[in-house]
């Protein structure tokens, strides 16, 4: 144990006196933590949101149906609202949209007043994507109103509705009830010359097709003559939809009760920690590829210490150094930001799993290029690049392509971020780290074998 620990420390001297290394681990994560929390913005062309159907009725249907066919969306049929929730707070999308089971029944009920939901939870996380949502929500929903009164299946409906309530209704006089009474039966004579017009529209379409079926210029002619195709009347010859708005979205953050939505800084912090991740790797990497180079590893191999105790002492000062930045980037963001941390015991377990994950990962990227430092370095930083860019550590995970989304669950940043995500301000219960958590262990684990395995053939050789 004592000749681990004399390893250790003699390789956190070497990373404090080399500058380059130092900065990398220490100043330049928190360089990119202040940078992204400055800028933070934008949006992706499909944002990937959960949709959760609990109304079997046709105008639920419709309205679902509508959001998947919007390009700009991505959307994700999930059969219940706590499945919806928890692919939220776990980050794989950005809200949830529940559709209740009273929706069609208050549709038909807009006549008297009734109004259906839509439920929208957000992630506090992507609040620039979450207002997207929300705005296409709102967008939909007047289309549907549009539809809805200019339907007469469903415009029939709701009259009928609408004078069921008016009679049920106990808390009108005879008077106010006589009034609205009229306004519906005026209400029903628009609804019907409507339906007239659409029908006889619709009759003109079907007449126009048969025609140009017979004389195939019949169309170019009309077209020529100005006649053009009469289509479905317009919102402008049916009630104007926004002075009832019969669906409303109601949305809401997905949050604990106990905390506000987090700021900017708590979201990009975590980027922060991947860049210092990648700072030890850098520095502990190239420093054993060095050592090898001119034989001190060697020389070690000959004193009285087996490989497993070089690797083991150079793996805990890895794992020391990954610490001590995490515990500084922390330092920094809850006295300096004002981050607030929901679960210190769960960022404890994370900040430990992720260096354990980045130590064992540093002696596989060691062990797998031999003495030639130059190579190492360059061939450790590229595989290293690739990973923290497709893990989030540039550009947050929500604001890639879905391609990239995808290719970012084999990026153990990725799962890092996640992991330090659901401590801070996710809320993660222990059940909810079990995923990344156990990921990192496996990939730390992995690491030490691979290493250890790799640097056992070389000494052979």
């Amino acid at each position: 144990m004592r000749v681990i620990l004399t390893i250790a420390a003699k390789d956190l001297r070497l990373l404090l006196r080399d500058r380059t290394n130092a900065f990398f681990v220490i100043v330049f994560p928190l360089a990119i933590a202040i940078f992204f929390g400055s800028i933070f913005g934008g949006s992706s062309r499909s944002i990937p949101v959960a949709v959760v159907i609990e109304s079997a009725g046709p105008a639920a249907t419709d309205f679902a149906n509508a959001l998947e066919k919007d390009s700009t969306l991505s959307v994700r049929i999930l059969p219940s609202r706590e499945e919806a929730d928890a692919s939220v707070r776990l980050g794989r999308v950005a809200a949830c949209v529940i559709i209740p089971k009273t929706f069609d029944a208050d549709l038909e009920k807009a006549m008297a007043g009734s109004r259906a939901i839509v439920e929208v939870h957000c992630d506090p996380a992507r609040q620039a994507e979450s207002g997207l949502v929300v705005g296409k929500l709102n967008e939909h929903a007047m289309r549907a109103i549009v539809r809805m009164f200019t339907n007469p299946k469903i415009n029939s409906k709701m009259l009928a509705q609408s004078k069921l309530a008016l009679v049920l209704n106990p808390n009108m006089t005879s008077q106010q009830r006589e009034r609205v009474s009229d306004v519906l039966e005026s209400v029903q004579e628009l609804f019907k010359q409507q339906n007239r017009e659409a029908a006889a529209a619709a009759a003109a379409e079907t007449s126009k097709k048969i025609a140009g079926s017979v004389n195939g210029d019949s169309a170019s002619n009309n077209t020529e003559n100005g006649n053009v195709p009469v289509s479905t009347p317009s919102s402008a010859t049916s009630p104007d939809p926004f002075l009832a708005l019969p669906i409303k979205i109601q949305s809401s953050t997905l949050a604990s009760e106990s905390t506000e939505p987090p700021s900017t800084f708590a979201v990009t912090f975590p980027q922060g920690l991947a860049w210092g991740f990648v700072g030890c790797i850098g520095a502990f990497g190239a420093g054993m590829a060095e050592e090898r180079r001119r034989g001190t590893f060697m020389r070690l191999l000959l004193a009285p210490c087996t490989i497993f105790s070089v690797l083991a002492g150079k793996s805990l000062a890895c794992f020391t150094a990954c610490v001590t930045m995490s515990l500084f980037m922390l330092l920094v963001a809850t006295l300096g930001f004002h981050v607030s941390v929901q679960n210190w015991f769960m960022l404890a377990l994370a900040i430990a799993t992720c260096s354990f994950a980045f130590s064992g990962f540093t002696m596989a990227l060691s062990g797998l290029f031999k003495n030639n430092e130059g190579s190492a370095r360059s061939a450790g930083n590229a595989i290293v690049l690739v990973l923290v860019m497709i893990g989030g550590g540039t550009i947050p995970i929500a604001f890639m392509p879905p391609f990239l989304r995808a290719a970012s669950q084999g990026s153990p940043f990725s799962w890092a971020i996640l992991a330090i995500e659901g401590a801070v301000w996710r809320g993660f219960a222990f059940t909810e780290m079990l995923a990344p958590l156990g990921i990192l262990l496996f990939i730390g684990a992995l690491g030490f074998v691979l290493g250890n395995l790799f640097i056992q053939k070389s000494a052979r050789a």
